[in-house]
């Protein structure tokens, strides 16, 4: 099967090939046999002038899926360019909450076209769920659902939904309500068609229902979705009377815009709520300077540290070859460890009074890894020190061979012990304790800190091998 992302370039050249032709009978069709989103993702791509054509050649509850696929600024310019009478058709094909989205993103005089048309139990619900936060259940909830009561039958169960299971958000949960709207079960309607006709709903429904309250915050909710797997879960006020239910959809919808939140703090940013491309440079600068200012300021203490060896780095300058080593691999470390600690209180895996266990068991973990960088350091320099011994074992022997002078043996021995006393004293340490042939452009310390880091750079593969394997 070819996914659209493979036809994506083809479709749209059919469709911009129809439009120029005017063939609108071929466009409906083809659009016919397309998803919603789909057609929401042509739309990002084509003339903004044939959006408006494009979308009233599809049919009103098809229509309305792909008003809710749409950018908000797409959203404003069709209903900007609605009459009356088609902006009054695709608000009775919205579900309430994407409405409440809708009138959410748009300005103001738009808000008041929208309830100016919309019918007067949709404007009720719709400024009652406006009432609630933002980031509350109650804002993300919807007031369409099916419910039932305990008395019924699962023949007048099974009416009540065909009667009005129509305009409802889902259908695959009942909820069953008392005379006061309590909430005091539910049942699946696969509960419901496989029982007996004379079963009544207090018999085959369930009594221990998992809800949420209005005002709880919306990324508690998605994930009490993520951890019990629910299609629909029901809102309840301080009375515990049933107002609306959260359909997994929106769930989703949150856990995608939670997840970017942290990902963006995870890389010092306030959040967004715009896509990048959407945003302006004024508000991504303003997104960004307040930690890169906070990053700077810290830093002004590693200036200060580096300082205080100013004496040892103008001494030997090959030392400072090892500090863009030193401050990447403590910025990497530090980037590993907000990330796993953002991601846990994420998820709820860590909390306030966890502090103290997560800083002792960071400072566990840098004691582990110092030990480690220091090992491999040394590993690297003893081999740099063997090599330094070959290569002088070498030089020694070389010297023991005739000369094109014809210098008897004991020239020889004279010209050895001489170049011994000279070797020995260029490898004698001087008062800062490295010796004198380790002085002249530090090419030996250089060589050390080369195979310092190729040495860590075989170790770092192999551990990332090793952790992809066991991935």
């Amino acid at each position: 099967m070819v996914g659209f992302e493979e036809m994506r370039d083809e479709l749209l050249e059919r469709i911009e090939d129809l439009l120029k032709r005017k063939q609108y009978t071929a466009l409906r069709d083809l659009l016919a046999d397309l998803e919603p989103a789909d057609i929401a993702s042509l739309f990002e791509d084509l003339d903004e002038d044939s959006i408006p054509l494009l979308f009233r050649l599809l049919p009103k509850e098809p229509a309305a899926e792909v008003f809710v696929e749409l950018d908000p600024d797409a959203q404003e310019m069709l209903i900007r360019g609605f009459s009356n009478t088609e902006l009054k058709e695709v608000l009775d094909e919205l579900y309430l909450d994407d409405a409440v989205d809708i009138v959410e993103e748009m300005p103001a005089n738009v808000v008041k076209r929208i309830l100016k048309h919309a019918d007067p139990d949709t404007r009720k619900s719709i400024n009652e769920i406006l009432k609630y936060p933002d980031d509350s259940a109650g804002a993300l909830m919807t007031t369409e659902f099916v419910d039932l009561k305990r008395d019924m039958t699962v023949e007048d169960a099974l009416k009540r939904i065909r009667r009005t299971g129509t305009d409802k958000e889902t259908i695959n949960v009942c909820y069953v309500v008392d005379p006061a709207r309590k909430l005091q079960g539910i049942v699946s309607l696969r509960t419901i068609l496989l029982s007996d006709e004379d079963d009544t709903i207090d018999e085959i429904m369930e009594t221990h229902v998992i809800s949420v309250s209005t005002l709880e915050d919306k990324e508690d909710v998605a994930q009490t979705f993520s951890k019990y797997n629910f299609i629909a879960l029901p809102v309840v006020d301080k009375e515990d009377r049933l107002v609306g239910i959260i359909t997994v959809d929106d769930a989703i919808d949150v856990m995608e815009e939670e997840t970017t939140e942290d990902i963006e703090k995870m890389a010092a940013m306030l959040p967004t709520d715009k896509p990048y491309l959407k945003t302006s440079v004024w508000d991504t600068y303003k997104s960004r300077i307040p930690w890169l200012l906070l990053l700077m300021v810290s830093a002004t203490f590693t200036g200060q540290i580096i300082a205080r060896f100013e004496d040892a780095l103008s001494a030997f300058a090959i030392l400072t070859a090892y500090i863009p080593m030193l401050m990447d691999t403590g910025g990497n470390c530090g980037s590993q460890a907000s990330v796993t600690v953002i991601r846990g209180i994420s998820l709820d895996e860590i909390e306030f009074s966890d502090l103290f266990r997560v800083i002792w068991k960071e400072i566990r973990v840098a004691v582990v890894w110092r030990h480690a960088c220091r090992s491999e350091f040394r590993q690297a320099h003893a081999r740099r020190q063997d090599d330094l011994r070959q290569s002088h074992h070498h030089h020694g022997r070389a010297r023991h061979l005739p000369d094109a002078r014809g210098h008897g043996v004991c020239g020889q021995g004279r010209g050895l012990h001489a170049a011994a006393a000279r070797q020995e004293d260029r490898l004698r340490p001087r008062g800062h304790g490295l010796a004198v042939h380790h002085d002249g452009r530090g090419r030996h310390l250089a060589d050390d800190l080369l195979q310092l880091c190729l040495a860590s750079s075989r170790n770092l593969i192999k551990i990332r091998k090793t952790l992809f394997n066991r991935a």
